[in-house]
């Protein structure tokens, strides 16, 4: 495929290993074996075999190259679960900066308390009296890594530039579904799906990429049996077993939003019948 220029900017000692050919190499595999044995053997929705044979045919050989969508995501998700040794110092580096700026924006909070101290001493308590400050919430105790960023910025760069929620076609449909598990939704639904309510469900979220799998799938006819195969690409009873068991994973991932968000399936339950009644 054409790919685009990408930029990116690459900073700290633990990012700059990547620029390394084997280095990078060997950061990817690792990758690829994180999301295998985590993400792959809870949800087996393509065959290794083939996917590390297109795998090391795409994959770039520099930073600035646009991957393939499914490419992208599956690094992704590797990159979330991976206990590699260049994420460990990426977060420590990240942690020392983190706790460097800390000290300077107390000194400067500190500075403008003691001005303004004088001028208010007969007003109460401030809000941002010392006390105040220090019962604020410190936040993550895991510092964030910058190279799981630059690879979520990927995968929906890459999601983006290829219009995967536009196409309908059977990879778009691998690439969305997985995708589901990174970027959950944008907008979170609460019970009757109004943002006043409150409640239990006030921290699901509704999932746009879900959506546009089953989308596809409904569109390219894959809850129809009929309709698979005449699917022209898919010559194998491997990819046709791979798109029944996203559909199936996608089904159960449905039911599971809708009941916890109280919305209408995406999947309809005469769709899901229909397939199933094909499949006895």
């Amino acid at each position: 495929m054409i790919v685009p220029e990408y930029c990116e900017m690459f900073s700290g000692e633990a990012k700059r290993r990547l620029y390394n050919s084997a280095v990078r190499q060997e950061f990817n595999v690792s990758l690829l074996e994180t999301y295998f044995g985590t993400v792959h053997v809870r949800c087996p929705i393509f065959d290794p075999s083939v996917f590390l044979k297109e795998f090391y045919k795409q994959i770039p050989d520099t930073l600035n190259t646009m991957l393939d969508p499914v490419i992208a995501v599956t690094l992704a998700c590797g990159a979330l679960f991976s206990k590699h040794p260049t994420f460990k110092a990426d977060r420590d580096e990240t942690s020392r900066k983190k706790r460097a700026a800390t000290r300077r924006q107390s000194k400067i909070v500190s500075t403008k308390l003691a001005a303004g101290r004088k001028s208010h001493e007969n007003q109460g308590p401030s809000l941002f009296s010392p006390a105040a400050i220090s019962r604020l919430p410190t936040g993550r105790k895991r510092s964030k890594s910058r190279i799981v960023d630059d690879h979520l910025t990927r995968a929906e760069e890459a999601l983006d530039f290829t219009k995967v929620h536009r196409i309908a076609h059977t990879t778009n449909v691998i690439a969305a579904f997985l995708a589901d598990g990174l970027f959950p939704g944008a907008r979170r639904c609460n019970a009757n799906d109004d943002p006043r309510a409150s409640g239990g469900f006030a921290d699901v979220q509704r999932s746009f990429w879900l959506e546009v799998a089953i989308s596809h799938m409904l569109e390219l006819g894959i809850n129809r049996q009929s309709s698979l195969n005449e699917l022209d690409h898919l010559h194998d009873s491997c990819g046709k077993a791979q798109l029944d068991t996203v559909w199936w994973f996608a089904c159960v991932s449905d039911a599971r939003q809708s009941a916890l968000c109280q919305r209408n399936l995406a999947s309809t339950l005469e769709m899901t019948v229909f397939k199933l009644r094909n499949h006895l």
